[in-house]
């Protein structure tokens, strides 16, 4: 009998250490919380060819200060956008402009303008140390509940497979919940150090089933802020071949523009995007706009090969080179350029 108390005091206590654990979270949540920023970004697309009207676009994302003016993010939340806002903690708004990307890894920096000088910034920890099973928790506005947190355990370790294997990337899977909105937001360990940003989720309803993933710090350090590939503002998309023969494209191969952001490098260089939608085996292409050909002399195509040469070459953009596009536009073949500004 008294063996049977003592197992069953044993157990009560291992109960009663869990309000402290909970008190942990809420400690390091409350810490962490006002690095966290929700982020507002909407896009004006032309429809209709010349005589068309325009169409407005929006969504909610999140993101996390890693500098005094700087905000790492989801390069989907903000990615073509024509206008950015940041919403802080404190509830106050400030207009942004997203000043890099890792496309590819579906990541982006934004520059807060006028971010006050005492912003909290978070810490980048070192993704290659947490383990499976790990504790983790995120922070973000899901379905623009903004500031939200949920937690969960590290659940696996995926590499991506397909159009984005000709770099590394490593994605954290976890079953904190997730839902749109999330997206950009932080994935924290228990120091409260960012070890991922939240990319997307595999859904059949839509809502979070214990499947997100996040792109890992470490991977945001390596492709987006100690290689600075300058934000383009292109949305394009890579030409299926029977599209390409239909519009005489040279070489049968090119990336189609979709959009082009305002105030965006691709805009400076004069870059067209489309105006009337159509649908190709199910997905809807916006076409009438350039289709790329080459940048900075790399001819676009979707072999591992060359896009790496195509992102290589967008790297040397960070050392202040002009921006060189080959366009075909309305049968011609034109020359477009424009400088990056540092």
């Amino acid at each position: 009998m008294r063996r049977r108390c003592t197992i069953a005091l044993g157990m009560l206590s291992l109960f009663a250490a869990s309000p402290a654990n909970a008190q942990s979270l809420a400690d390091i949540a409350a810490r962490v919380r006002p690095s966290v920023v929700t982020i507002m970004a909407a896009t004006e697309r032309r429809i209709g060819g010349s005589q068309g009207g325009t169409a407005f676009e929006g969504g909610i994302g999140s993101g996390v200060f890693i500098s005094r003016n700087e905000v790492l993010t989801a390069y989907h939340v903000v990615g073509e956008a024509d206008t950015v806002m940041v919403q802080t903690a404190d509830g106050k708004r400030y207009p942004a402009r997203v000043t890099r990307q890792a496309r590819v890894a579906d990541l982006a920096l934004v520059e807060v303008l006028g971010a006050p000088a005492d912003v909290q910034i978070a810490t980048l920890g070192n993704s290659d140390s947490i383990r499976i099973a790990d504790p983790v928790f995120v922070i973000g506005a899901p379905l623009g509940m903004e500031f939200s947190v949920s937690s969960g355990i590290l659940s696996a370790r995926r590499q991506p497979s397909g159009g984005a294997d000709f770099v590394k990337i490593d994605v954290l899977q976890t079953d904190a919940a997730i839902n749109q909105g999330n997206s950009g937001g932080p994935l924290l360990n228990m120091r409260g150090e960012v070890i991922g940003v939240v990319s997307f989720i595999l859904s059949s309803s839509g809502g979070s089933q214990g499947l997100g993933f996040a792109i890992s710090s470490n991977t945001a350090r390596a492709l987006l802020i100690d290689q600075r590939v300058p934000w383009l503002g292109i949305a394009f998309t890579p030409l299926p071949a029977p599209l390409a023969a239909a519009l005489n494209v040279p070489g049968g191969r090119g990336f189609l523009v979709e959009h082009v952001a305002r105030n965006s490098i691709a805009a400076r260089a004069g870059l067209k995007g489309g105006t009337i939608p159509v649908v190709i085996e199910g997905d809807t292409l916006m076409i009438g706009g350039d289709v790329i050909l080459q940048v900075q002399g790399v001819p676009l195509d979707v072999t591992p090969a060359a896009l790496l040469a195509a992102r290589q070459a967008l790297v040397e953009l960070g050392n202040g080179l002009a921006l060189q596009l080959k366009v075909l536009r309305g049968g011609r073949v034109l020359e477009l350029s424009a400088p990056v500004k540092p």
